[in-house]
């Protein structure tokens, strides 16, 4: 290329203008890096379930309904990150083509120029007879990594979000199954204190012994009355039966045969405590079956204090 001119100074202008032209042609031709922006992944700590109080502190929920209302919180804020995340790559997508393109020319031109993707360097630390060296890749390599983004850790980010939600479904898990726990724990000490004042009521109510356990008051008050009695012991054969009709033939020795429809019930009990088939249930299927026999309590509070404290026998019991 001829610059040609009167002067030095048209000749530098024409230089000026020439260099412009080819500077502009290079500009068309090699795409400029572009930034893209890192997508940011989601994280799960022990305060990311935790609530603001009236104070505004931060603080553990107290209730279970309050620690699944925190998951939920915290669920729908990962949903909202995670759409976030799609945002950053979706808007990346042009920078990261550009880029890749980027890495692609170089690495082109360099492959035909001549110039390997690797080389040997000595290592001088080495204390080897023969000389030993190391493969280094090339330096425009690093310069591209380093200068020439190709990822917004996508594909990171997103796991971050699942990753941050299952945690957060265990760390609920594990608070929730404490908390449980402790409500467990503070109920059965309340139902003991409300238990053991019903006992103390039923023992003087029914003339029992200060020492008398609720099994004593029990049989305390199923005595008040025969129906109660033998309904009582045939339940109690219908819920265990290892020792055959025992309990049953203990409820028939203690009551005490009265009128016509008395001794009915007596035979009919009578006659399955003999032939009781190996099968417990079947003092709740006969005629005579023990809900019948409840039905004849006529005392309606002898009743009520019998089914009170016949939940604590039971619950006492398993």
């Amino acid at each position: 290329m001829i610059i040609a001119g009167d002067t030095f100074a048209d000749v530098l202008a024409q230089a000026q203008h020439m260099f412009d032209i080819q500077k502009k042609k290079a500009d068309e031709t090699i795409p400029k890096i572009m930034k893209v922006e890192p997508c940011k992944g989601v994280e799960f700590n022990s305060s990311s379930l935790e609530v603001r109080d009236g104070w505004g502190s931060r603080k553990e929920p107290t209730t279970v309904d309050g620690w699944n209302r925190s998951l939920d919180a915290f669920n729908a804020e990962v949903d909202g990150k995670v759409e976030a995340i799609k945002q950053v790559h979706k808007s990346n997508e042009v920078a990261i083509a550009n880029n890749q393109a980027i890495t692609s020319k170089v690495s082109l031109i360099m492959r035909e120029l001549g110039i390997p993707l690797t080389y040997q360097e000595r290592d001088y630390s080495s204390r080897a007879q023969r000389p030993k060296y190391n493969t280094r890749n090339a330096g425009y390599l690093g310069d591209l990594s380093r200068n020439v983004i190709l990822s917004d850790c996508y594909d990171a980010a997103i796991a971050s979000a699942a990753r941050a939600k299952q945690q957060a479904k265990e760390y609920h898990a594990k608070k929730v199954a404490g908390l449980a726990q402790k409500e467990r724990e503070e109920a059965a000490a309340k139902k003991k204190i409300k238990d053991d004042a019903l006992i103390v009521h039923m023992r003087v109510k029914y003339k029992c012994d200060v020492e008398d356990t609720v099994y004593d008051v029990l049989r305390a008050i199923i005595g008040k009355n025969k129906y109660l009695w033998l309904a009582h012991w045939m339940q109690e054969n219908r819920l265990d039966w290892n020792d055959g009709p025992d309990s049953a033939r203990v409820g028939l020795d203690g009551f005490k045969v009265e009128s016509e429809e008395d001794q009915e019930i007596y035979d009919a009990v009578s006659s399955r405590i003999e032939d009781w088939e190996g099968d417990g249930r079947v003092f709740r299927d006969m005629e005579y079956s023990y809900d019948v026999i409840y039905g004849m309590v006529d005392d309606a509070e002898l009743m009520a204090d019998y089914q009170r404290i016949a939940e604590v026998y039971s619950a006492s019991r398993y």
